[in-house]
């Protein structure tokens, strides 16, 4: 039998621009811990980024997604890979407008 998630707690969950604002602080405490996957983080702030109606919002998220970026190569290599380095800076250039 499956279990059923109560309505509530599955709208709580959703990627909906009424809970932007919490999903950011989430990703915000995770940053930065032991063990956070940086790719799932990077994913989320990407759907954030598609639901975020205000301007401010999105640059929000868009600047914390190239910081999460940029936290994901000093934990793997001391070096950006050129493929890497190219969309991440296409990735500050949508910020930039």
């Amino acid at each position: 039998m499956l279990a059923t998630v109560p309505a509530e707690e599955d709208k709580s969950k959703a990627f909906i621009p009424e809970n932007l604002e919490r999903m950011l602080t989430e990703v915000i405490h995770q940053r930065g811990k032991r063990n956070t996957d940086t790719k799932k983080l990077a994913e989320t702030l990407r759907k954030l980024i598609e639901i975020a109606e205000t301007p401010a919002q999105k640059v929000t998220c868009m600047l914390l997604l190239v910081a999460v970026q940029f936290d994901k190569v000093i934990s793997l290599v001391t070096y950006l890979p050129p493929d890497e380095w190219t969309a991440y800076v296409r990735g500050c250039w949508a910020v930039g407008g």
